[in-house]
């Protein structure tokens, strides 16, 4: 799927997402020497990273996402995309070893200096952690949504998207 959906949005003029290049049979990947291959374009450019944007550059990346946000993926594909259940599974174990941290002592000095370092910085943990129910319960009561995760090959960007539920 991390293949598909680059390659419909692009297919379907969504320009800016760089879909992989189509093997001699017309496949998204290939497969030999026991790898899957996928060919993408390469791009001599700067990354977001090492250029700022400009001001033509930040409407290009907004055009291109709302046309993501926009696209509806045929079912084909959208209903082989793996869906966000927004468990509190990880938030669980974080805030399990927070407890842990709080009453426990290390010998191993690298433990014990991140679990200071933890200690002394967990009021910026605790939003993560402790629940954002409300945007849960909204991302659980709303259709899917295609979300789009930004790779820094800025103006020619790149996007792997998924979709929620």
């Amino acid at each position: 799927m991390a293949v598909a959906v680059p390659a419909f949005l692009h297919a379907h003029g969504i320009l800016p997402v760089i879909a992989p290049i189509t093997s001699t049979t017309h496949q998204l990947w290939t497969s030999g020497h026991g790898f899957s291959w996928i060919l993408y374009p390469f791009l001599d450019s700067h990354t977001g990273y090492e250029v700022a944007l400009s001001d033509t550059q930040w409407i290009a990346l907004g055009q291109s996402l709302k046309a993501v946000h926009a696209t509806v993926l045929p079912p084909t594909i959208d209903q082989r995309l793996p869906r966000e259940d927004y468990s509190s599974q990880w938030c669980d174990i974080v805030k399990e070893l927070d407890q842990q941290l709080e009453t426990r002592t290390y010998d191993d000095p690298v433990a014990g200096h991140l679990a200071a370092f933890w200690m002394t910085n967990d009021q910026g943990y605790a939003p993560w952690f402790n629940g954002p129910t409300s945007l849960v319960e909204r991302c659980n009561s709303e259709p899917s949504t295609l979300c789009c995760v930004m790779q820094t090959c800025i103006p020619e960007m790149s996007c792997w998207a998924q979709a929620t539920s």
